[in-house]
């Protein structure tokens, strides 16, 4: 049952990754629920083959505390939409895959699938570039389907090009710096065409975002690999490539921080609606946010929203101060304090620089009240304490060999 319930877990990841909308397949949510009921049903059988470190009740204990107290919060003021809470149900995931301690990588798992994204991308070009017959049936399929994938001319830093935009291209970001970080251990040539076809597919979705932050987390791997090899020439030349590269490129740099740019002034006057919303609610409001579901007027929209684009100011407005500065210790300082702390996790430098450059990119689009931005957060933390019970379970087998030792002497 053990091996059924690991495919069951991947045809999930699979379906809600290939198929964030759910209009496809339209089996996310059922794979979700028959997943927790056999796993539940498993784990009661066998409860006392299990280990599981007790951080893990707490974590996900405070991530559905905040959950439930935003719902009552909203609900109290008048709010019944309970679309935003659906994809924090996921989070109970990272209890159930860590007790089960399936005898796989997941993480591996994880980021094969996210590869179909990028492949997905890349056929779409082709067929829009070279198929033009089918240009219209496969852009009628894509609208029929709550636009899965999304494609179109636009000028990008100053060059018109196709985008390619599937609305899991930000996960692209965790392959990308794996294969690279594969590439800097072993200089095998394959690593390097997987990561310049992921590259490729993350610069053809034509997110400024998405392509900035991947570049600059590329290259502070490679700083981080150089440093560990004590290659401070190599390190040197690329810090200067750099600098030559943004004198030539700085218009087009400038373009993602300009203010009069279509994009850029659509999001801050989201941020000035939400604060707007913010000053005018009551200290309780402001301590205790407005709660999930909770409507605003935004002047971009020119009407009431739950959500929009900015993230992190509407994490301040429906979980109020004291639940944003919960949700960043959940979402940062846990992780930050076992990927500084654990010796096995400082050595995944790919894992920890995706997830916080995954963060940044999160600030400008709504990917942690998705389902896609909570199984992030689900596979960072199920690798988290993959490596915490095999430190721990290896601290009690040198505890135990200690004491056989004073036995015998």
């Amino acid at each position: 049952m053990k091996k059924l319930l690991l495919y069951l877990f991947l045809a999930f990841l699979f379906v809600n990754i290939v198929d964030p909308t759910n209009t496809i397949f339209k089996i996310k949510y059922l794979l979700f629920a028959v997943f927790i009921f056999l796993a539940t049903i498993y784990i009661s059988k066998n409860n006392k083959k299990l280990r599981l470190n007790k951080d893990i009740f707490l974590i996900t204990g405070l991530f559905f505390v905040l959950v439930t107290y935003s719902i009552f919060i909203g609900a109290i003021n008048g709010f019944n939409d309970l679309s935003l809470a659906i994809p924090f149900a996921y989070l109970i995931l990272i209890f159930f895959v860590t007790f089960l301690s399936f005898n796989t990588c997941i993480y591996k798992k994880f980021l094969l699938i996210v590869l179909v994204v990028a492949f997905l991308n890349i056929l779409t070009l082709i067929v829009v570039m070279y198929f033009s017959e089918y240009f219209t049936e496969l852009y009628s399929f894509f609208a029929k389907h709550s636009h899965v994938i999304m494609f179109a001319k636009r000028e990008l830093f100053g060059i018109e090009t196709y985008m390619i935009y599937h609305k899991s291209s930000t996960l692209l970001i965790f392959p990308l710096l794996y294969f690279c970080y594969l590439y800097f251990s072993n200089k095998k040539i394959l690593y390097l065409i997987v990561s310049c076809i992921i590259l490729f597919g993350i610069i053809l979705s034509g997110t400024r975002a998405n392509i900035i932050i991947s570049l600059l987390a590329v290259t502070f791997l490679t700083f981080h690999f150089l440093l560990l090899k004590k290659r401070y020439i190599k390190v040197t030349l690329i810090i200067f490539v750099i600098f030559i590269f943004i004198f030539y490129a700085n218009e087009y740099i400038l373009i993602a921080f300009d203010k009069s740019d279509m994009s850029n002034s659509i999001k801050l006057m989201h941020i000035n609606s939400i604060l707007n919303s913010i000053i005018d609610s009551s200290i309780m409001s402001i301590l205790f946010g407005q709660g999930i579901g909770s409507l605003y007027y935004s002047d971009a929209l020119n009407g009431l929203t739950i959500l929009t684009e900015v993230t992190y100011f509407e994490m301040f407005r429906i979980f109020g101060l004291l639940g944003i500065v919960l949700f960043t210790f959940l979402l940062i300082f846990i992780p930050l304090y076992f990927f500084i702390k654990d010796d096995s996790l400082r050595k995944m430098p790919y894992l920890y620089y995706a997830y916080f450059s995954y963060l940044i990119i999160a600030s400008s689009n709504p990917l942690l009240f998705s389902t896609t931005g909570m199984i992030v957060v689900v596979i960072v933390y199920i690798e988290i304490f993959k490596f915490r019970n095999y430190n721990i379970d290896l601290e009690r087998l040198k505890a135990t060999e200690n004491k056989c030792n004073i036995v015998f002497t």
